[in-house]
């Protein structure tokens, strides 16, 4: 009858739709698209927040990066400033000044003399690239992390998104923090001002390595010095006497070097320089004490030679005209 075919027809359409409840469970995993969607929302909430949160994390490595560099910037100013006070100065053995507060000095160098002239070691160039690289590798410390959206523990939380299509690819969402913060002009204007600082500071040390350049000149003609009997070979005795002055002049100037100079950022070693330079002058005075005496003998002989020549000359009394003319002769030369 009638009622019997709408009741199978009911039961076969409670069937279709029991059939499609399922192939939907089956193609979301057991999910309903209602709690899909829901989720999917709330997935798109966390990694905006995610987001937000690197956003204002690497707001902040770069307001520490350029904190740091002004903190530095300000550090090379207040050497500056010391470098300009007479009152900070070391004593002559390079010890340390009695003034509290005093700053320590954060690179040391060494003068060192060769006969091309004064070096340091090592050289303002080498640490001026030293302090870039520091820089340089301080920003890229703290600013290389691994960003949040790529950290293991939000994957469940930003996969449902990837794989709907509805969110970037990782590494579209990154960007390079480190060369952010570098081309930032405040940051830039920074490190500029540093070195052009510490061009200024070393440029202190080559203005007070400057009055060591005499004894370059010093050095290098004490060097050439190495037979006293051909460079005074006609030589009387003030230029013998000036010349001993002069090496004893150069011992005491040579031993009032400061062994060591806080000069702002830099602490000067000069003992190094000292040492090649003191054997210089006391080689040239030892030659001349050596050679003194006996240039001395060789005159005294030559004259005792001649004292004996001419005594045998006056001992016997002229007895014809031209004995007597070499006899006035001999006394002339006497005289």
């Amino acid at each position: 009858n009638g009622f019997g075919q709408k009741a199978q027809e009911k039961d076969d359409a409670e069937k279709d739709d029991a059939s499609k409840d399922v192939e939907r469970d089956e193609d979301g995993g057991g999910i309903k698209y209602t709690e899909r969607a829901t989720t999917r929302t709330q997935c798109r909430k966390l990694t905006k927040f995610i987001r937000m949160v690197q956003y204002l994390f690497n707001d902040a490595i770069a307001q520490m990066v350029r904190h740091t560099a002004s903190e530095l910037l300000d550090v090379f100013e207040s050497f500056a400033q010391e470098a300009d006070d007479p009152t900070m100065e070391e004593d002559r053995d390079g010890g340390k000044g009695e003034q509290k507060g005093r700053k320590r000095q954060i690179f040391a160098l060494e003068c060192l003399l060769e006969p091309s002239g004064l070096r340091f070691s090592p050289t303002g160039e080498n640490i001026r690239e030293v302090l870039e690289v520091c820089l340089r590798e301080a920003l890229r410390a703290v600013s290389s992390t691994q960003t949040f959206l790529a950290v293991e523990d939000f994957t469940p939380f930003t996969a449902p998104l990837a794989e709907l299509g509805d969110a970037l690819q990782v590494e579209e969402q990154q960007q390079d923090l480190c060369a952010l913060v570098a081309q930032d002009p405040k940051y830039k204007e920074l490190t500029q001002l540093i070195m052009v600082r510490y061009n200024s500071l070393f440029d202190r040390v080559v203005a007070y390595a400057a009055r060591f350049q005499n004894f370059v000149v010093l050095y290098n003609e004490n060097q050439s010095f190495q037979d006293p009997s051909i460079v005074f070979a006609d030589a009387d005795l003030d230029e013998f006497r000036e010349a001993l002055a002069k090496y004893k002049q150069q011992m005491e100037d040579i031993g009032n070097i400061r062994k060591s100079k806080d000069i702002g950022l830099f602490k000067l070693d000069c003992k190094t320089m000292q040492g090649t330079l003191k054997p210089s002058p006391e080689r040239c005075h030892q030659l001349l004490a050596d050679y003194i005496p006996k240039l001395a003998m060789q005159k005294l002989s030559l004259l005792n030679a001649d004292v004996q020549a001419h005594n045998e000359s006056l001992s016997q009394y002229p007895s014809n005209v031209d004995e007597y003319v070499q006899f006035n002769v001999n006394i002339a030369k006497i005289d």
